[in-house]
């Protein structure tokens, strides 16, 4: 029995949209929002896994975050992509947990794609210097709930 999945479907929404509105308006995501949502992520966590003595799930969970920080931590390192960003996958990948991380990353391959295509389909004079990374993200998460749990 998962206590916290309708904790983490809000709290995934939520994060994803503020940082999403804030990415494209001032281009930064605030660290108070990535550091609220992994401080609670990772205190109900822990508390579910005490009480449910699942510490697998736990351990699922920090493994996922830190996968999304590795392979998010190349495009950081590269300058293509910004610390924001980078934290806002940790938590994603913290809070979807390994199974569903590894989804949401079919629909962010596929969203990055769709992306790409239609950046090379445009004119190069019309096309952005920059993408918010969080609007893919958004994008990806949007996909991954609705076709996982049909919001």
């Amino acid at each position: 029995m998962n206590l916290t999945k309708p904790m983490c479907t809000v709290t995934l929404l939520a994060i994803h949209h503020i940082a999403l509105w804030t990415d494209c308006r001032f281009r930064r995501i605030p660290n108070r929002l990535i550091l609220s949502g992994a401080v609670c992520a990772i205190l109900a966590f822990a508390a579910e896994a005490l009480f449910l003595k699942n510490w697998l799930s736990f351990g699922g969970r920090l493994a996922a975050g830190g996968a999304a920080g590795m392979l998010h931590g190349l495009p950081y390192l590269g300058c293509r992509m910004g610390a924001g960003d980078l934290k806002l996958a940790v938590v994603t990948g913290i809070l979807l947990g390994w199974a569903p991380w590894t989804l949401y990353l079919f629909y962010y391959g596929w969203v990055m794609g769709a992306a790409v295509l239609i950046l090379f389909a445009l004119p190069s004079r019309y096309r952005p210097a920059s993408l918010p990374m969080a609007l893919l993200m958004a994008i990806s998460i949007d996909l991954c709930l609705w076709l996982e749990i049909g919001l």
